[in-house]
């Protein structure tokens, strides 16, 4: 697979989620604190995978737990396509659960579910 060549935004941020509600909170959330983000959106792995083919995001955030790809299994084509990507995983398990998971796919930073919208734009703050 390769990465679609597109004019590139000054910085944009991929978001996968299955929840319809969370993924529309957190996108709000994004567009308020980085207003010259681009920001797209998808609801499962697969289509977080041709998301990130077509529109190469600088930042990945990323459930776990989804329906036709998990977060795992879509980290880990991403990283096969750009192994500099930046992911910010959610999840609702502790770090003992999945931290070397998380160490084999590159995640930069994850965050426990229910999110703090405040830590989640302190760590995309990291990333751009």
């Amino acid at each position: 697979m390769h990465l679609q060549q597109q004019p590139k935004a000054k910085v944009s941020i991929l978001i996968v989620e299955d929840n319809r509600g969370a993924s529309k909170l957190i996108g709000r959330m994004v567009a308020l604190n980085f207003p010259d983000a681009v920001v797209y959106s998808a609801d499962n792995g697969a289509t977080g995978v041709e998301l990130f083919i077509k529109h190469a995001p600088d930042v990945v955030l990323t459930d776990i737990s989804m329906p036709e790809m998990n977060g795992f299994e879509m980290a880990n084509v991403i990283q096969s396509i750009k192994a500099d990507t930046k992911f910010i995983v959610f999840t609702a398990h502790c770090e003992g659960d999945f931290l070397p998971q998380f160490k084999g796919i590159g995640v930069n930073e994850y965050l426990l579910k229910p999110l703090n919208l405040d830590e989640l734009i302190m760590s995309i703050n990291k990333f751009i």
